[in-house]
């Protein structure tokens, strides 16, 4: 019952993951500049329970234990965490605001990262793509020491 249950609790979460990035990308193409944010605060208010405001703030090394809990790393709160913090450094980016992208992109990179070690189910092309693609943007001086550290964990459990 559990493992349906937890299997049930990750297509779930990629569904609601996948309706939000169509929203997102919708408000885009409808105003490039500012397209997606209004998106992005409701969506991470409802699915990950944190203002996406307090993720921008917060340190990374800070971030994962907003998602740990006695049953657990909340995996699926982590990656929807992750992908708005790096839905939200493109916007910042669109927008010419390059400190605040290049500040939240080692965010969303972490909290992907960690749910990815956490549970298999996540560990989708799609989205082992989007911590390929922020690392290319970060390039190699935009990765701290502890997102490294995860990196090469991530690397041994995922390939």
């Amino acid at each position: 019952m559990y493992r349906q249950s937890r299997k049930g609790y990750i297509e779930e979460q990629i569904e609601k993951i996948g309706l939000i990035l169509t929203l997102i990308l919708t408000g885009r193409q409808a105003d490039p500049q500012k397209g997606g944010i209004e998106e992005i605060k409701k969506s991470c208010k409802t699915l990950t329970g944190v203002d996406i405001s307090l993720l921008l703030a917060l340190p990374v090394d800070r971030l994962p234990t907003l998602f740990e809990g006695a049953l657990g790393y909340d995996a699926g709160r982590s990656l929807a965490a992750g992908i708005l913090l790096d839905e939200r450094a493109q916007l910042f980016h669109d927008q010419n605001l390059a400190a605040s992208a290049f500040a939240a992109w080692p965010k969303a990179l972490l909290l992907i990262v960690e749910a990815l070690i956490a549970e298999e189910g996540f560990r989708t092309p799609e989205f082992r793509g989007r911590v390929q693609a922020i690392l290319e943007k970060l390039g190699p001086d935009g990765v701290t020491p502890k997102i490294e550290e995860r990196l090469a964990t991530y690397r041994k459990v995922v390939g």
